[in-house]
C-alpha cells in the first residue's frame, strides 16, 4: 500500500492511501471554486458539502418520456423534521389544535417534499368555508409555463366530522400558495359544500401528499 501523509504542525496527520494493486490509473480531480473549499467532514464524521453544493448524477441517463424537460440532476438539500401547520377556514371563523398533537412531519429532498401525519381539534368557533386550509411547511412551487405540474395533490381524511370521512379529500392546490386545501370530494363541483362546517371539536385531519418546493 502506498500513502501520502500531510502533516499538521501540531503533529497529527491526514494520510491519502491506494491499495496495494490497482487494475489501472485513477484520477482523483479537484475543483477551482472561488473560495477553495471542496467538502469538509464535522466532528462527528459527516460530509458538509459547501452551501448549494451536493452530489451530481448529471452522467446518469434520463427519462426517455415524451416531453421531459429535465430541471435537476443535483441533490443538494435534504431536511426531515416536525411542524405545526396552521389550520384555516376560506370564509370566516376558526379551528384550534390540541397542542398535544398539532403536528405533521416532513422530509425535503432538493425541492421535493412529502408530508404526512394527523393532526386533532380541540376548538372551533363558526368555522366556515368550502377549503379547509392546511399549512405547509415550504411555499410550493407554479412551475410557471407546465400547466398544473406545481399543483400540490394527496391524499387527506377528516375524522369524526359531520360526513363519512372518505368524503373529504385534498383538492388540487395551485402552486405559489403555503397551504393545501381540503374539500368535499363527494360532490362533483367546484363550488363544493361547506367543508369547514363540518368540523368540530372531535374532529381529526390526516394528510399524506407530495409536492415541489420553491
Amino acid at each position: 500500500m502506498s500513502e501520502l501523509n500531510l502533516s499538521h504542525s501540531n503533529g497529527n496527520k491526514v494520510k491519502l492511501t491506494t491499495p496495494d494493486t490497482l487494475a489501472a490509473n485513477r484520477t482523483l480531480k479537484l475543483p477551482g471554486d472561488s473560495d477553495g473549499t471542496i467538502t469538509h467532514y464535522d466532528s462527528n464524521g459527516n460530509i458538509v458539502p459547501a452551501a448549494g453544493k451536493g452530489i451530481d448524477f448529471s452522467a446518469q441517463t434520463t427519462s426517455s418520456a415524451s416531453g421531459v424537460v429535465v430541471q435537476s440532476e443535483k441533490i443538494t438539500h435534504f431536511e426531515e423534521g416536525i411542524y405545526v401547520p396552521t389550520i384555516v377556514c376560506t370564509t370566516s371563523g376558526s379551528i384550534t389544535l390540541n397542542t398535544s398533537y398539532n403536528k405533521l412531519s416532513y422530509t425535503r429532498i432538493n425541492n421535493t417534499v412529502t408530508v404526512h401525519g394527523r393532526v386533532r381539534v380541540s376548538a372551533v368557533s363558526s368555522p366556515s368555508g368550502s377549503q379547509l386550509r392546511v399549512g405547509l411547511p415550504f411555499t410550493s412551487n407554479v412551475l410557471v409555463g407546465y400547466g398544473d405540474a406545481g399543483r400540490v395533490f394527496g391524499y387527506a381524511r377528516l375524522e369524526n366530522a359531520a360526513q363519512v370521512q372518505y368524503y373529504y379529500g385534498i383538492a388540487a392546490t395551485n402552486g405559489g400558495n403555503d397551504y393545501v386545501q381540503i374539500h368535499r370530494i363527494d360532490e362533483n363541483d367546484d363550488n363544493t359544500p361547506n367543508t369547514c362546517a363540518d368540523v368540530d371539536s372531535n374532529a381529526r385531519i390526516s394528510v399524506s401528499f407530495t409536492y415541489r418546493a420553491q
